[in-house]
């Protein structure tokens, strides 16, 4: 299909030549540098003394700044063009300010103007035209010197399209979707040259608004309780399966920390940071990326982790890259193992690399690790970085596409065998391409861009993963084995448009070749709603029994403000969580989820965008409670217990009796305050509190101490008590000890079994400050049915464990809490 313009601009170019045969001297003119997508277009400006130099914003946070005192524009954002004019013959770089590190320069060369150059504009097309579709274009010129024109070349952009050498000069060329800046350079004999001012044509194809709809709130409120702060990046979580309730938590400037009974150590479980590249703090893409514990954590106690390291030893997936340049950095992937003298720290000597892939740019990474139900390790890797999956290191079509490349795929290896050909791993028999002799055998899916997260549903086994986007789409995907997700052929459900030089963009149509059997994501959103999606979790949890099933994901803000947002998927759909009683807004950059043993949900976030400060956190999922909800907390208090009640609607009154069916509640006292003494009568007392609503919250109390300890009695002078308040589903805890013989270590609620039986741990009960040889331990829990039941039938108890020895890890007190 052709695409040419009317006839008249040959009469139109004809009569400028006869106007501009002589020009008698150099006019100054204005040259146009286009940045975006991280780099100035054209890299390289050659102009003379006296001429402009104009840069518009095709899109992004950038500045134009002189290496040298003269700062060209400036240091600030330039939020649509600029322009120098340079009067010094020179040579003159620049920067943007934000993102040189990235390769984002430019220079200017200034030569005297002492000659003039030849003149030259382009006549066919116009300036600013729009055609309404791709096709071939006949570009013209007209050219005229002092001398002789010798030849006129035509380029778009910094691509040379063609050169012709006699008048009336022209060439033809298909102008494909996307924005496309046509200038044209003479020559003359004395070799002299001029460039014409740039003329911009767009060729319609992309779609401003891919998803109209918007991302609208649910009906599911949430709150966020913080777990731990003072981190960095903290990017995601992986929990032991082995009993312990330890939740490790990784933090992308290279630290892993242990959260055990709640709180954080000092000292990192493993610290990587010697062997990263070096972050830029300002924003990077690069750093500990991935964390995962070996599925059989007890009998192995392995972890797993995904850095971004300098170019060292040879990869065993080599990524050659073309024009002189190198890769950026290798991707690592090594196992560690726990020091058996010490269970919070990893021996540094133990660590063991699997594999090592080169990565072409420095974004783009992936870098999730996840063991299937299958004992697998699945990891991610990005297509390779840049943009629109083009570039040094990109293969013809893009590498998302080319089985010969892990670059842009899921891998899958067998950690526990060691048949790859580096000797370190397995690769499973039935991986999807093990048989095909041109494909990489790790791939598990392709046809990725930035897998950056993903997760397997701990109930059904099936793998979630969310791809981000390039600039329009942002796509939820669930995984099959040997799958093709499509990119870069398609971003989303729209096919995708990599638009050479420019920026890449969704289309209805097309642009090459579609390969078979495309898999579309079940969810999507656009760059409305945010410009990266971050992964998460199916929630499997007992807590929150109206967001079982459903898929948390999130959009990672923008990058001007720390605008994260939370979201769960419906079918298709994909709503915006309530966050708090006030439906206030997250304020802060998403980074990543988490997910505990019992399958509790954790978001990582900051309010930095890059890995620098100490404004990192992580905050667990929680429900919500209503204001207007009776809430009652106990503490100890001498010979009493003080009953702190909150809530409701007064007047409260508390009411006691010595055993759980023990007879009819006996009223104490009736108050319209919130603080009320309770007199410890016995050693077992269980209380009510009612409202003018009847809410009514249980009270179970318990004395703990060695002889109490099974299957052997424990003999010590330390002592405790527990106080539970329960309220449907919510158990307040308030456990005190005293006088152990060692510090303790940790605390947790058994069942299920009587008082002459032991059983395994249901949970932790969380110490209010540090572990001691005295303390307390205080928190809230949300119940499952199954551990409501055990309560109410006696078949729990509290178990106070101490460092061993002299003290008793197996536990040194233990107590009933319902006799």
């Amino acid at each position: 299909m052709k695409a040419r313009f009317q006839p008249s601009f040959h009469f139109v170019a004809a009569l400028a030549a006869g106007l501009l045969l002589t020009p008698s001297r150099a006019a100054a003119k204005t040259f146009t540098v286009v940045f975006d997508n991280f780099s100035f277009t054209p890299k390289t400006v050659t102009i003379q003394a006296g001429d402009t130099v104009l840069w518009n914003n095709g899109g992004g946070s950038h500045t134009v700044t002189g290496d040298g005192a003269d700062k060209f524009c400036g240091t600030g954002i330039i939020s649509t063009s600029c322009s120098k004019t340079f009067t010094t013959p020179g040579t003159f770089p620049y920067h943007c300010a934000f993102h040189a590190g990235f390769g984002m320069v430019g220079k200017v060369i200034v030569t005297p103007a002492s000659n003039p150059p030849p003149l030259v504009s382009i006549t066919n097309p116009t300036n600013n035209t729009t055609l309404s579709h791709s096709g071939s274009v006949t570009i013209e010129a007209t050219a005229t010197s002092a001398g002789t024109i010798a030849s006129v070349e035509f380029f778009d952009g910094d691509s040379l399209i063609g050169t012709d050498a006699s008048f009336p000069y022209s060439v033809e060329l298909v102008l494909n979707a996307g924005t496309h800046l046509l200038t044209a350079k003479a020559t003359d004999t004395d070799g002299g040259t001029g460039t014409s001012p740039a003329v911009t044509v767009i060729v319609q194809a992309a779609i401003a608004d891919p998803i109209p709809a918007r991302i609208t709130q649910g009906d599911i409120t949430i709150e966020l309780q913080t777990i731990a702060d003072g981190l960095v990046s903290p990017l995601g979580t992986a929990a032991p399966d082995d009993g312990s309730g330890t939740l490790l938590v990784y933090d992308q400037v290279g630290l892993v920390h242990v959260i055990q009974n709640g709180t954080l150590p000092n000292t990192p479980m493993l610290d990587v940071r010697s062997r990263l590249v070096t972050l830029n703090p300002g924003y990077d893409e690069r750093g500990l990326l991935g964390l995962a514990t070996h599925p059989n954590f007890a009998a192995h106690p392995f972890i797993y982790t995904y850095t971004s390291e300098p170019n060292g030893p040879s990869a065993d997936f080599i990524i050659p890259v073309s024009g002189g340049t190198t890769n950026n950095h290798q991707s690592v992937i090594a196992e560690w193992r726990i020091d058996p003298a010490h269970p919070n720290q990893v021996d540094p000597t133990s660590r063991r690399e699997l594999l090592r892939l080169d990565k072409p740019q420095f974004n783009h990474n992936g870098g999730t690790l996840r063991f299937g139900t299958d004992g697998f390790l699945y990891f991610t890797v990005g297509d390779g970085g840049a943009a629109d999956d083009q570039g040094p290191g990109h293969s013809l079509g893009g590498n998302g596409q080319d089985l010969g490349k892990i670059l842009g795929k899921i891998g899958r290896i067998d950690v526990d065998a060691r048949t790859s050909s580096n000797g370190q791993y397995g690769v499973p028999s039935d991986n999807p391409f093990v048989d095909q002799s041109n494909a990489v055998k790790e791939i598990y899916a392709y046809g990725l861009r930035n897998p950056f997260s993903f997760s397997f549903d701990r109930l059904t086994g099936d793998l979630w993963l969310a791809d981000v986007g390039q600039n329009d789409i942002e796509e939820v995907d669930q995984i099959t084995k040997g799958g093709n997700f499509g990119w870069p052929v398609k971003e989303g459900t729209f096919f995708f448009d990599p638009n050479g030089d420019g920026n890449g963009f969704v289309t209805l149509a097309p642009v090459g070749e579609v390969p078979p059997n495309l898999v579309d994501p079940i969810a999507e959103f656009d760059h409305d709603e945010g410009v990266a999606i971050i992964g998460g979790y199916v929630y499997r949890g007992p807590a929150l029994a109206n967001l079982s099933g459903k898929y948390v994901t999130g959009s990672w803000g923008e990058f001007q403000a720390p605008e994260g947002r939370l979201f769960y998927r419906i079918g298709a759909e994909l709503k915006e969580f309530r966050l708090g009683e006030d439906n206030r807004k997250l304020g802060l950059w998403l980074k990543g989820f988490g997910q505990d043993a019992a399958g509790e949900l954790y978001v990582c976030g900051s309010t930095n965008l890059g890995p620098t400060g100490s404004s990192g956190k992580l905050l667990k999922v929680v429900s919500v409670t209503p204001p207007t909800e009776l809430k009652v907390a106990a503490i100890a208090d001498g010979n009493s217990i003080r009953l702190n009640i909150t809530g409701g609607i007064p007047p409260y009154l508390v009411q006691g009796r010595p055993e759980l069916d023990g007879g009819p509640w006996i009223d104490l006292v009736t108050t319209n305050g919130n603080s009320v003494p309770i007199p410890i009568v016995g050693s077992t007392l269980f209380l009510q509190v009612e409202d003018q609503t009847t809410k009514i919250v249980t009270l179970y109390h318990a004395t703990l101490d060695g002889a109490s300890e099974r299957p052997n009695p424990v003999v010590t002078s330390a002592s405790g008590s527990a106080l539970f308040a329960i309220q449907g589903l919510q158990a307040t805890y308030l456990v005190s000890y005293q006088n152990l013989k060692a510090t303790a270590i940790a605390s947790h609620l058994h069942g299920y079994a009587g008082p002459e039986g032991a059983a395994g741990i249901l949970f932790n009960l969380v110490p209010a400050g540090e572990f001691g040889v005295s303390g307390i331990l205080s928190g809230v829990h949300t119940l499952t049915t199954e551990e409501l039941a055990g309560i109410v039938a006696g078949q729990t108890y509290v178990n106070v464990h101490s460092q061993q020895p002299p003290g008793h890890s197996g536990g040194e007190i233990r107590g009933q809490l319902i006799p």
